[in-house]
């Protein structure tokens, strides 16, 4: 007997919550709505076509791409040590790399922004204890976002 039965409730939440917003992002993108109804446009996608989304585009894509060389560049090594039969503690590595991803994804972006943001912790310790200069923040930096990547 084929239990295909299982898969049900994993597909039904991909329809919902993968498949109808990709929809719906699609949808709006291609329609306007003006007092006579609702009509087709490309004009979502030309506006996208000026030159400050462009920069925004490329610099998204620019980071991702430094993003995926990082990874690629510490996790391809600790597979590496990890796949090897002679290593003792591999529970205890594949652990520590595990437990961070089971943070959730807003409360580390609100972290990041606490600890590089304007109101910093260091900025209220005294004399040279303060890592960063007050007047600088790495908040809404490239660096910042590459950090929370």
């Amino acid at each position: 007997m084929r239990r295909n039965w299982l898969s049900y409730p994993y597909v039904l939440w991909m329809l919902l919550f993968t498949v109808l917003p990709l929809l719906l992002v699609l949808y709006y993108s291609i329609t306007t709505q003006t007092e006579e109804g609702i009509h087709f446009t490309l004009e979502h996608f030309q506006r996208f076509m000026e030159p400050i989304y462009l920069r925004v585009l490329f610099r998204s894509v620019k980071l991702a791409f430094i993003c995926t060389i990082l990874c690629f560049l510490l996790g391809y090594p600790m597979a590496m040590i990890l796949a090897g039969n002679n290593f003792k503690k591999k529970n205890v590595m594949v652990f520590l790399f595990v437990v961070p991803m089971w943070m959730n994804f807003l409360l580390r972006t609100y972290a990041w922004m606490t600890l590089l943001g304007k109101k910093r912790f260091d900025q209220y310790l005294p004399g040279p204890a303060g890592l960063i200069a007050p007047e600088y923040s790495l908040y809404r930096k490239s660096r910042c976002l590459g950090n929370g990547l």
